[in-house]
């Protein structure tokens, strides 16, 4: 108990007694006791606990103690109930009067420094008054604070809000009034916030902070939860917004809603397909170090890809050094493809060769990662004890079977040019390190809320790791950069810069699952856009180009082939897949145009992108510096009499201003993992439904004269589509409006279309319809139940519908039935094309029609190649 405010003693002072002497109780005043005690007529004594102490400490040797306290009690407290004439500043103590008399005395225990017998061996011990003194660590000890009763008692329904849930923010009315001037879609002003301040007031809500001091506030949680946005300038002069990724991933990672539906490793699915990880490019094709490079096993050790390590490789417990590859799970248990280890004699001493034969039952196999149980550093320290070289000593890796037969071995062994240990291992300093692969969304919209255009190009990115029905809730998607007078490949010069400093160094982000520190490697999945900015990303000339194909080196017309052939030729480009197009090659007809800039010839750019169909706009625009500061050059040298490209050198140096003349190209082909022509996967929207579905139905309508549209409007208006879950069709705005619809519309439009243009359109157009409107529910299937038999399906229904649509083509209806499939059927790869046959047709439609069968085409004869996450862009 604390001191009393009147002027009281300490009871905590006083809660020893002696009890060899009866204790009598204070009757300052009379009052009625309890019939058990008797009638006390102590007067308490007038003397101050200061005079008390010094009494004490007044004592002779000879004095006992034991006489100057006897009948000790506190003299400024009486026991209840109060009396009409108690005075108001009394102090009633039930528990210090003749009730405390009456308690059993116990016995305390005795004190470390205490003998049995001594002063303190038998004393009274108040609880009520000594709580202090009780072992909170006793299970059965009383908790001062507990009150029993407590849960019994009816409930208010009032509950105590917990300020903590709303951090950063001191509570919810701080955090509310902030988002108001400070959400992005609908941020209010300060004048706006403070009318809301006032109604909310006026409403009954109490207790508001000021504007003031939320706008004081929000630095601070900026500082902590922000994102770190930066106004940065291009190489190319033009400024532009970006946020730090590296800020962002780490938000990710640390929020319990989106950490605990991540995926950090590839997944082997069998022959279903139905999220990102279950697909090819990031179980197969990926680089391993961003597949994933490590696993920690339950027993605490680490394992990483391209190190040597111990596990039993078989059911009777064989051991036999092995290399993972690749780790990947299946049926949620982790796995990793190994190639063996063999222990040959190389240079006269035992080394290890990587068996990579390629047959997982022969130099590859998988094994689960429990079957792991001696990883690189111990391995390293004990290899002799299990007779093995040390694990660093490796003298090449063999890839080939071929390789086996005696006396070639060491003649096909290819170097080993892994560095051990790891360098993630050394990166991570004992922490995990998982991959976190990104997909990467660029397009133009408006700045505008009004119709007016105001383009403005954006970068985001979503985390591939969540779920499908995961990656498109608002929150999962996140803002990268945006600028209204920089390109899209500008602004990637930044996000670029970010990403690139993490894959060499990992990103150190705290794991709200794991809770501990986790090394980050992100990765590009894949870049998604509409095929104008996929083509951008991918340095290619674009669908009107002569190289009109982003992937591969498909060809459009060619004046050197003219009449038939011209068109035999033109069927074969649409209809086949060319050869694809790769990282390197971009890069080496990039390097072609810098050449010709640096000889002084800057109009050989165009000619050269031309023929092979890449056209780098950020490149581009420095080409435009050299073009005009060239021409000048050689104004100038003409009129001294000079050699025209006399100063070249020093004029290119000094539009480079000191830049590395690889900057000067698309920063998505400085990106580890990513090839921007295989990985811009197809998007529906763009291309299925406002690409062919578009041009198919604008075809359908113009056709119709006025009673054609009339019948056209009325079946729209009449059909039943509750089956698709669809409200009536509206058909005066499908017929009147076909050149203005949206995406949203032209989906019900490829449902329906069969249904209501049966008799108003040539039997060869209602068959591409019918081709067409088969191969749509395909194309929009979020899952594959079984990809060997749905590839087999998609690859027919896409076959039959680009033959019929390029059949379909304005100007020229095409009998192909002799061409060879698009799905790479080589029974029918030997047909004679010089078969086909032609007929005319309307010519009011070729521009739609040639646009469409380029589109179908192409998506066609790559349709076996995309990833199901694709499907979830429409």
């Amino acid at each position: 108990m604390s001191s009393d405010p009147l002027g009281g003693p300490n009871m905590a002072e006083h809660a020893v007694w002696t009890s060899e002497k009866p204790c009598t109780a204070p009757s300052h005043q009379l009052s009625p006791l309890p019939p058990s005690s008797p009638p006390s007529d102590h007067v308490p004594s007038q003397s101050s606990p200061t005079g008390l102490a010094h009494e004490t400490e007044g004592l002779n040797d000879g004095d006992s103690e034991e006489e100057t306290t006897d009948g000790l009690v506190d003299p400024y407290s009486i026991h209840g109930p109060a009396l009409p004439s108690d005075g108001a500043d009394l102090i009633y103590d039930n528990w210090g009067g003749n009730i405390a008399c009456e308690k059993a005395s116990t016995t305390a225990l005795p004190l470390e420094d205490d003998e049995p017998g001594g002063p303190n061996s038998e004393v009274f011990i108040d609880p009520w008054l000594d709580l202090d003194a009780l072992d909170h660590s006793d299970p059965l000890a009383v908790d001062p604070g507990f009150d029993e009763l407590a849960e019994h008692l009816p409930s208010d329904g009032i509950q105590l809000p917990n300020e903590d849930a709303w951090f950063p923010w001191p509570n919810e009315k701080h955090c509310l009034l902030d988002i108001l001037g400070a959400f992005p879609r609908a941020a209010f002003s300060e004048a706006e916030m403070e009318i809301t301040r006032w109604v909310a007031a006026k409403l009954g809500v109490r207790d508001l902070p000021s504007i003031r001091v939320v706008k004081s506030h929000r630095s601070e949680v900026l500082k902590l939860a922000g994102s770190q946005p930066q106004v940065l300038k291009s190489a190319i002069g033009n400024l532009y917004c970006k946020t730090s990724l590296a800020r962002i991933l780490a938000h990710e990672v640390a929020n319990p809603i989106v950490r605990q539906l991540l995926e950090f490793y590839p997944e082997d699915s069998g022959p279903r397909l139905a999220e990102a990880r279950q697909g090819e490019r990031w179980r197969c094709e990926v680089d391993s170090t961003f597949a994933g490079v490590m696993a920690r096993a339950d027993d605490g050790q680490d394992y990483f890809v391209s190190e040597p390590a111990l596990a039993t490789v078989d059911d009777i417990g064989t051991i036999q050094p092995v290399i993972p590859v690749r780790f990947f799970t299946r049926n949620k248990t982790l796995f990793a493809k190994v190639h063996r280890l063999h222990v040959e004699r190389h240079a006269d001493r035992d080394s290890f060769v990587v068996d990579a034969s390629g047959a997982l039952d022969q130099g590859s196999m998988e094994l689960p990662l429990h079957a792991f149980f001696l990883s690189y550093p111990r391995l390293l320290e004990s290899h002799n004890a299990y007779s093995l070289p040390p694990p660093t000593r490796i003298a090449g890796i063999r890839r080939s079977t071929a390789s086996n037969a005696p006396g070639r071995a060491a003649a096909v062994l290819d170097v080993w040019k892994a560095p051990l240990p790891n360098p993630w291992r050394t990166k991570a300093q004992g922490k995990r390190v998982l991959a976190l692969p990104l997909w990467w969304y660029c397009d133009d919209t408006s700045g505008n809320s009004s119709k007016k255009w105001n383009k403005h190009n954006s970068f985001l990115c979503v985390l591939a790791g969540l779920p499908r029905e995961h990656v498109h809730l608002a929150y999962n998607i996140h803002f990268l950069a945006t600028s209204n007078i920089a390109a899209p490949l500008e602004m990637f010069e930044g996000i670029a810069a970010d990403l690139k400093q993490m894959q060499a160094d990992g990103l150190v982000a705290w794991d709200c699952v794991l809770d501990e520190d986790v090394v980050y490697i992100p990765w590009a999945l894949a870049c998604l856009g509409d095929n104008p900015m996929q083509s951008e990303l991918s340095s290619h000339i674009g669908l009107q180009g002569k190289r009109f194909c982003r992937v591969c080196h498909a060809h459009g017309k060619d004046n050197s082939l003219t009449g038939e052939e011209g068109e035999r030729d033109r069927l074969t480009s649409f209809l086949f897949a060319g050869r694809p197009r790769t990282h390197a090659e971009t890069l080496q007809a990039l390097d072609l145009q810098w050449k010709a800039i640096q000889v002084g010839a800057p109009s050989r750019v165009d000619i050269l992108a031309t023929e092979s169909g890449i056209k780098d706009k950020h490149f581009m625009a420095f080409v435009e510096r050299f073009s005009g500061e060239i021409s000048k050059l050689k104004a100038s040298n003409r009129a001294e009499g000079n050699n025209a490209t006399d100063g070249l050198p020093d004029l290119i140096d000094a539009v480079l201003d000191g830049r590395d003349d690889k900057l000067l190209f698309n920063p998505m082909f400085t990106i580890q993992g990513l090839d921007p022509h295989a990985d811009t996967p197809v998007e529906i929207l763009h291309v299925v439904l406002l690409g062919y579905v578009k041009y198919f139905w604008r075809d359908a309508v113009s056709r119709q004269n006025v009673a054609g549209k009339r019948t056209l409007r009325t079946r729209l208006a009449s059909l039943d589509v509750a089956g698709l879950g669809l409200p009536a069709l509206q058909g005066n705005t499908l017929v009147q409006y076909a050149k203005s619809l949206t995406g949203r519309d032209f989906r019900v439009v490829a449902q329906v279309g069969p249904a209501v243009l049966y008799d108003l359109l040539p039997p060869t157009a209602y068959e591409a319809w019918l081709a067409l409107s088969r191969l749509c529910p395909l194309i929009f299937q979020p899952e594959i139940e079984d990809m060997e038999t749905g590839d087999s399906s998609n690859s027919t229904h896409a076959s039959s519908a680009s033959t019929l649509l390029t059949t379909y083509s304005a100007n020229t209806f095409t009998d192909v039935s002799q061409l060879p499939n698009s799905a790479g059927n080589s029974s029918n790869s030997t047909q004679d094309v010089s078969q086909l046959e032609t007929s005319s047709g309307d010519s009011s439609n070729s521009t739609h029609a040639s646009s469409a069968s380029t589109l179908l085409a192409t998506y066609s004869a790559n349709i076996s190649q995309l990833p199901i996450s694709d499907t979830s862009n429409a």
